[in-house]
């Protein structure tokens, strides 16, 4: 049996598009770009920012309106650039929200009420979503049944699944994919394979592989997740990690819909995914069958170890994200990769010409103050709250160096936290 590692199963990427609903105009209609006529409607809708704070209630996310103005956005979303022709987008952390102008008193073409509203969660958003799920001890199981019973006309448009091999054997890798494609050794009803590697001009190293086959509706994508996380990203990864491999199942329309239905009869995500991944492909023992027939030729060993696991025994998966303090990393290693040469090399020379270093890294921690909003104030207490928690487990990130570490006790934390509150009301009574 081939070394599975340890593994992980996420919900990765979400997008979902709540149409709106409208009364049909009988006279009024619009002409699209290629000249063809398209049926104009009324939208049920009072404001398109108002309509929307009902399904953020039911996501455990802030409202999106102000409520001392409610004209105006809250201080928990701010504005962004739409995409997709949309006309107007919002964006929360890494959760990203695109609207149509709609109001009940102007009509529009019916393509674009079919529009509506669509959620962008990124795989940050997953997590930060999940985050909000926890806070009210309810699950991704919760939040899909408690949208479609509030929109029961919601489209889930795309949905990621990644499923993440840890210090697994070389065989799960996107090398190994390849060498069976070329040898005609996988069987799928998907026609062709892409096969990318990434690789260093300077030191001639190899930094990544990807192997992916799939169409427009389904996806699959095995690649090098830990060479994307140092080499692409720059981020800190625990030395225990020798290799890190993302098998990521891409499903839009109808197939990510459909998965979602079948997830909703309370299947373990997990089972759902290997169950996809087996017909989506398998490795076989033949090369001189024909397309048709060449799924009924013996699998690989290692293939049915790793794709048959959850159906023997579930336990051995890990259901659950590595990643832990990860905003706390990332921050520390930005700054240390990215922002202390040029700040250093700027404090120097203001130095050198007469100037005192000390009040200049002063001015810009007062100037740096003046522009955080109220989502930078509960970044910093989450951040606070992730250094006061590895101080407490003694789980110090060996790149801070020790003078630098957070030693607050119990008194420290609560009063830095007490000054956090009392900016926060500050920030409310200023703007």
């Amino acid at each position: 049996m081939i070394n599975l590692g340890k593994q992980s199963t996420v919900i990765d990427w979400i997008r979902l598009v709540f149409p709106y609903n409208f009364d049909v105009s009988p006279t009024k209609q619009f002409t699209s770009k290629s000249g063809n006529k398209i049926q104009g409607v009324s939208p049920l809708v009072h404001n398109h920012y108002h309509d929307i704070n009902g399904i953020l209630k039911v996501m455990g996310l802030p409202e999106l309106l102000d409520a001392r103005d409610d004209e105006n956005l809250s201080n928990s979303w701010t504005s962004e650039t739409p995409l997709w022709n949309y006309d107007d987008s919002v964006k929360h952390g890494n959760i990203r929200i695109m609207f149509n102008y709609a109001n009940i008193k102007n009509e529009m073409p019916k393509s674009r009420a079919d529009m509506g509203v669509a959620f962008e969660i990124s795989g940050q958003g997953c997590r930060e979503l999940e985050f909000y799920l926890s806070k009210r001890n309810k699950t991704w199981y919760d939040f899909f049944k408690d949208i479609f019973r509030f929109r029961p006309d919601v489209k889930v448009n795309r949905l990621d699944l990644a499923h993440d091999v840890v210090n697994g054997s070389p065989k799960l890798a996107p090398k190994n994919l390849r060498k069976h494609a070329v040898k005609r050794n996988i069987a799928s009803r998907l026609k062709k394979f892409t096969y990318i590697e990434n690789g260093s001009l300077l030191s001639g190293e190899i930094l990544g592989d990807t192997f992916q086959i799939g169409n427009s509706n389904v996806r699959l994508v095995v690649y090098d997740k830990l060479g994307e996380r140092v080499h692409s990203h720059g981020d800190y990864i625990d030395s225990s990690i020798k290799s890190w491999t993302r098998w990521e199942m891409r499903l839009f329309y109808e197939y990510s819909q459909s998965f979602i239905n079948e997830f909703l009869k309370e299947e373990p995500v997990t089972v759902l995914y290997f169950r996809l991944l087996r017909q989506t492909m398998k490795v076989v023992m033949s090369d001189d069958m024909d397309t048709k027939n060449r799924h009924r030729a013996p699998e690989y060993s290692w293939w049915s170890d790793f794709t048959l696991q959850s159906d023997r025994n579930l336990k051995r998966l890990f259901i659950s994200h590595p990643e832990k303090h990860n905003t706390l990393v990332r921050k520390h290693l930005y700054i240390d990769r990215q922002v202390s040469k040029s700040l250093v090399k700027t404090l120097f020379a203001h130095q050198q010409s007469g100037g005192n270093a000390k009040d200049l890294l002063n001015h810009w921690i007062e100037s740096g103050i003046q522009k955080f909003t109220y989502d930078d104030i509960v970044e910093i207490k989450s951040l606070v709250q992730q250094s006061y928690e590895l101080t407490e487990t003694e789980n110090f990130h060996l790149y801070i160096p020790e003078q630098l570490q957070l030693n607050l006790d119990d008194f420290d934390y609560k009063e830095l936290i007490k000054g956090l509150d009392n900016f926060e009301r500050y920030f409310d009574e200023q703007f």
